[in-house]
């Protein structure tokens, strides 16, 4: 039993220091605990796909410069990989990947370390304590919301943007955008 509880709290603080690399942009402190022949999870127009330690931290650079402040919490899988640690950043809107109605709305980074290196890091969208709706219901709530308050003949543009929004639909494939 001594043992488990050994190995949990070294994986909580790589998660820690991996975490609070991403928060104040240390991209070398995090080429550090990335296993070079690991495996890293990204999300690239709507798909999900696995790059290389490299690979993984330039698309880090290149998602956190659209985030000034990020804050972090933990909390664990429950659908793929059940009881794995998820870092979950600015309560899952970090990074910002265009969504598609169908998909949850937060998301989060599955932790997996080995020989006190993570050797594989994935986008996880199902947590112990987080609560993660799908974004169709939120789209919904928003709009029954703007609705009760401005009345059933709801304006179409605002409701373009509350979908656009809660999407992250990017500036030119938005629907409200004519000016």
């Amino acid at each position: 039993m001594k043992t488990t509880l050994t190995a949990t709290k070294a994986k909580e603080k790589i998660e820690a220091v991996f975490a609070k690399a991403v928060q104040e942009n240390n991209f070398d402190k995090l080429k550090e605990l990335l296993d070079d022949s690991g495996e890293y999870q990204i999300s690239i127009d709507k798909k999900t796909v696995y790059v290389n330690k490299n690979e993984f931290i330039n698309w880090m650079v290149q998602q956190r410069k659209e985030f000034e402040q990020l804050t972090y919490h933990f909390d664990n899988c429950t659908f793929c990989e059940i009881g794995q640690p998820v870092v979950i950043f600015n309560d899952g809107a970090f990074p910002k990947v265009h969504k598609s109605p169908s998909e949850r709305e937060k998301m989060g980074f599955m932790i997996e370390v080995k020989n006190d290196m993570i050797s594989h890091i994935k986008i996880c969208h199902s947590f112990l304590q987080t609560d993660n709706k799908c974004l169709l219901d939120v789209i919904t709530e928003r709009v029954k919301a703007y609705e009760k308050e401005h009345g059933k003949t709801s304006d179409k543009r605002y409701i373009d943007k509350i979908m656009d929004d809660t999407l992250n639909t990017p500036e030119d494939l938005r629907r409200d955008r004519k000016g």
